[in-house]
């Protein structure tokens, strides 16, 4: 079975030019094609990475949030820091703390400080009035990690600070209404 042209087609379109013109048509048409195909797997693509970063800062401000929650519970100056160690180890490859007393820099706790990875050391500033107590070294993998590293560094500088001056004053440092610690776990404890 061969393709036959309808009769008129012949004297319609010369034999050479006819095809030429066809083959155009079909290449602008495909290119027509690929382009919107093209357009929209980019449109599907982006609202698929806007839904995604949309879902992750959620999350990071849920996990902010948590972190936030056991920093409060803490009840002393030792459990500020080591929690401020353990929620950074979510957000960062390598994390390591150093006291500062007197000028001088001290390792303390465990030490997750050996070898080199991917992404560099930062260093963050725990302070209390105004005066460096401790320093964090974490090995953040992304600019989102190292912003919350900040945050909770600061903060935990805060909690010091009150803690401190609660401590000097002879005062019991406030603590959150036990409704309120309840609400971490969905309020399953005030039932």
């Amino acid at each position: 079975m061969f393709w036959t042209p309808p009769p008129n087609a012949a004297s319609a379109v010369p034999y050479n030019g006819g095809i030429v013109s066809f083959d155009e048509q079909l290449r602008e048409a495909l290119g027509r094609a690929l382009a919107d195909a093209h357009a929209q797997v980019e449109h599907d693509v982006l609202a698929l990475a806007d839904e995604e970063l949309r879902r992750r800062s959620s999350e990071r401000m849920d996990e902010l949030a948590s972190a936030a929650r056991a920093l409060d519970e803490a009840e002393s100056l030792t459990d500020v820091l080591r929690t401020l160690v353990d929620c950074a180890g979510r957000y960062a490859d390598r994390v390591a703390l150093r006291l500062v007393r007197n000028g001088r820099a001290r390792w303390w706790g465990p030490v997750d400080v050996g070898g080199l990875t991917a992404h560099p050391a930062t260093t963050y500033l725990v302070t209390v009035g105004g005066r460096v107590v401790a320093v964090l070294q974490a090995e953040a993998p992304d600019p989102a990690a190292a912003a919350t590293l900040d945050v909770l560094t600061r903060y935990s500088g805060r909690l010091l600070e009150s803690m401190t001056l609660h401590k000097a004053l002879g005062l019991v440092p406030p603590r959150p209404p036990a409704a309120d610690r309840l609400a971490g776990d969905g309020g399953a404890g005030a039932r």
